[in-house]
Formats: C-alpha cells, structure tokens, sequence
C-alpha cells in the first residue's frame, strides 16, 4: 500500500504508511514544504521504517510526505501523502 492524504487536528498524532516486498529494504521517509519542488529527510519517529509517526502542527498543513526505499540496487518512491 501507499501513503494516503491524512486530516488533523492540531497536536494529533497520525501515521503514514507504506508497504513492500523484498530483501535487505531500508525505508527513509521525506517531507515537502514547497508542493514536491524540494524534498528533505524527515526525523520523525519511524523515519526508517515503513511507518512514520507526525504530530500535527498548523506550520504542518499542506506538508507532503514520501517514502524513498531502496534494497541496495533499486530505489522505489513512493506515492505522496499530504497532511492536511
């Protein structure tokens, strides 16, 4: 699966998600601020893993996220999840 579009309330905590197959993944997970124009590494709790935990912040709103995820000889990017 892929990350979705998530709606919340300030201070909520929400995840995105994203599923694969494979051996030896590593995940990093992404975030925009600009509409996708640059992308930067999350820190967030579960950033390297298929599952990133975001507490919603109003400075949050609109931000997108994706998750870049690699074996080591193929990198796959995910779909986009906007937190709205």
């Amino acid at each position: 699966y892929q990350p979705a579009d998530v709606r919340a309330a300030s201070g909520e905590t929400v995840q995105f998600m994203v599923k694969a197959t494979g051996e030896n993944l590593k995940y990093q997970w992404q975030y925009s601020n600009n509409g996708g124009q640059y992308w930067g590494n999350s820190s967030s709790e579960g950033a390297t893993t298929d599952t990133l935990t975001v507490t919603m912040y109003a400075y949050r709103a609109g931000q997108m996220y994706r998750c870049v995820i690699t074996n080591g000889t193929e990198t796959i990017i995910s779909n986009v999840g906007t937190l709205f």
